[in-house]
């Protein structure tokens, strides 16, 4: 039997558990874990709850590295707070004898499923936020709605996996509540859950009676509603009776309900294994969560339904479109190369943007993601592409650039460098650049950027455009970053020991600041490091801090208390520019590069850069213009008295550093 490469398990007990999965699972030591997590890392990964209590701070590295790798916890038994502890930290966990009966595909249907979708109705409640707040710490993806709305088109909507009823039933009635869900056919198999004061044991029965699957009588402990809620929607992914515990001894009915959609299109990749033409396109509304509030459900799904006859469709021969859910298609072909499809993406983005969609009298716009799966006989999991496909829907961002599905060269050398990287960092192979930064009110300072190059194990540098957007996308640029950072400071004490006043300038990301915990921690270390005022300086693009404004005020507040120079570099002298300079309130600009044929140099233009010189400087902000490499612009640069600059023709003091690089 063929094996799927990235499922993985740390067993050879839990491996041979599963009679119809032992042939698709490879057993790891864990020895050998932390080389196949950096060259090609599981899909599953199948722990025992052993491995979760002696090897704790290597799986929070597995999880915090290997955010796709979906890691499940095969237990004999686990009680409601082991279940809850669990799934905070990003694990999964079933018990060994659901684990034992389950088939393939109810396998891959169950672990390729998005993050649970639940439902709350509730009067927002103290007590109903505390448990929304529990389940989304817990994994689940939340949506909640009054008690007093319309239901049935939010279920339809948003398609839940479990519908939570936080209502008082002796003030509503329950059991009518429950009927009108279930009327309608694609609510049958909708596991509902009631959390209510105590009841007469008759109301009780009487709701379970018409289709509820459990009541809990307040108080109940969190964490035993997490583990339920777990235990149900896992049930509903396979085809025998779970083993959670009930009201009554009813046994729940199970509905098999078709999906042609879904089997055709899974037929059409199997069939397709060998044929490199043949691709599904998936094409997804992007905003159609914006849509839905500006013209309605009702409106955005009678859009929906017209929205693919619209579409320039003509000279194209699919094999079969498909309406998958309101705002996703999919489209099928024998004969349609990645080119091809490449060709008609541009088309299809280019009808979009020049056409305008009216609806209910409202005017809207139409932005699409397109998801494209070519070239499949170069695919090594064809039985996860599906599923792989499913996932990349379900969870893509709101960018709207093609995505490629299993992109086999791609992705061996996204974790190539991934490796190279994690090696470097694991072994400190570093070098260290130093780019002379010249203050034209005192040459005598030293001011340097500090460039951190990786060098893999053959002593080669890496460039840093092959490694830097792998290192942003795995975390490990944050290492990275904390590494330049320690050496920033080494190189400033050692300066302050002969009695050199140096300034080293480092970049940072803007993003990092976004968590509470990063910003802590970067700043508790600066001051415990007691450096002079102002010698250490951070450097922030201006194109990235334009998305993230809400920290800029009270992030500059703390790194200036630290005593952190702040430099906002690429300057574009624009409106929003100032503003940024302002809330960040920067010590430092650094204008965007520009060349002795540059219209900043021309006295005639707005952008004229002395004019951007003197705005500064009048503000109290260091104006520095980089990318210096000729004679002549310096002289044109001092003349028009800059404070700082920078590039290949500046050199700096460098009294005690003889190995730095200019």
């Amino acid at each position: 039997m063929e094996k799927i490469s990235n499922l993985y398990s740390l067993s050879n007990v839990i491996t041979s558990l599963d009679q119809h999965l032992s042939g698709y699972i490879q057993t790891l030591k864990i020895d050998d874990l932390q080389n196949c997590l950096g060259r090609n890392p599981p899909n599953v990964l199948l722990i025992d709850r052993h491995f979760v209590d002696d090897h704790a701070k290597l799986l929070d590295t597995i999880i915090q590295n290997n955010p796709l790798t979906k890691i499940i916890s095969i237990n004999e038994d686990i009680n409601d707070q082991q279940d809850y502890d669990l799934l905070c930290r990003g694990i999964e966990s079933i018990t060994a004898n659901i684990f034992a009966n389950l088939e393939i595909h109810e396998f891959m249907s169950w672990v390729f499923h998005a993050n649970y979708k639940i439902l709350i109705i509730d009067d927002h409640t103290i007590e109903g936020l505390n448990y929304e707040k529990d389940l989304e710490q817990s994994g689940f993806n939340i949506k909640t709605i009054q008690s007093n709305v319309e239901i049935i088109e939010p279920i339809k909507f948003y398609q839940p996996d479990l519908l939570l009823v936080m209502i008082d039933l002796t003030e509503i009635a329950g059991d009518e509540l429950v009927k009108l869900i279930k009327n309608i056919p694609d609510n049958l198999s909708l596991p509902i859950f009631f959390i209510s004061s105590d009841s007469p044991n008759r109301i009780k029965q009487k709701i379970i009676d018409v289709g509820a699957c459990e009541i809990f009588v307040k108080p109940i402990k969190h964490q035993t509603i997490v583990s339920k809620i777990l235990q149900k929607v896992q049930s509903n992914h396979f085809h025998f009776i779970g083993i959670q515990p009930k009201i009554n001894d009813k046994k729940q009915s199970y509905h098999h309900i078709e999906d042609k959609e879904h089997d055709e299109i899974i037929s059409f990749i199997a069939d397709n294994a060998n044929n490199p033409t043949a691709s599904v396109v998936w094409l997804k509304i992007n905003n159609k969560t914006i849509l839905q509030k500006k013209i309605g459900l009702s409106g955005f799904k009678n859009f929906s339904d017209k929205f693919i006859s619209l579409l320039p469709l003509s000279n194209l021969s699919f094999s079969s479109i498909y309406s998958i859910t309101e705002g996703i298609y999919a489209f099928t072909s024998n004969n349609f190369p990645r080119e091809e499809i490449e060709k008609w993406i541009t088309k299809i983005h280019q009808w979009i943007n020049n056409h305008h969609f009216t609806s209910q009298d409202k005017d809207f716009n139409v932005t699409i993601k397109p998801f494209v799966l070519t070239d499949v006989p170069k695919k090594s999991n064809k039985e996860l592409l599906f599923y792989d496909a499913e996932r990349l829907l379900l969870n893509s961002g709101t960018s709207q650039d093609t995505i490629f599905i299993s992109e086999g060269d791609d992705q061996k050398h996204f974790y190539l460098i991934k490796t190279k990287l994690e090696n470097a960092i694991r072994e400190k192979c570093f070098n260290w650049r130093y780019q002379s930064i010249l203050s034209t009110k005192n040459e005598k300072l030293e001011i340097f950027q500090l460039l951190l190059r990786v060098i893999d194990k053959s002593g080669k540098e890496l460039r840093t455009k092959d490694y830097l957007q792998v290192a942003n996308q795995t975390g490990l640029l944050k290492l990275l970053d904390r590494f330049t950072l320690e050496h920033a400071i080494e190189m400033i004490k050692i300066g302050e020991d002969k009695d050199i006043q140096r300034h080293i300038l480092i970049n940072q990301l803007i993003a990092d600041y976004e968590s509470e915990t990063y910003k802590t921690h970067i700043i508790k270390y600066i001051r415990s490091q007691n450096l002079p005022k102002n010698r250490l300086v951070f450097q922030f693009r201006q194109d990235m801090v334009e998305e993230h404004t809400s920290l800029l005020f009270e992030l500059g507040k703390e790194l200036r208390q630290a005593n952190v120079t702040l430099c906002l570099s690429e300057f574009d002298s624009s409106k929003t520019a100032w503003s940024i300079a302002k809330a960040l309130n920067v010590h430092w600009i650094r204008v965007k590069p520009f060349d002795l044929e540059s219209n900043s140099l021309h006295k005639s233009n707005p952008e004229y850069i002395g004019n951007v010189i003197k705005k500064a400087q009048n503000l109290g902000y260091k104006l520095m213009i980089p990318n210096i490499d000729s004679a002549g612009l310096t002289a044109d640069i001092w003349t028009l008295n800059a404070d700082l600059i920078q590039g290949n023709f500046i050199q700096a003091p460098v009294s005690d550093l003889k190995y730095i690089e200019g």
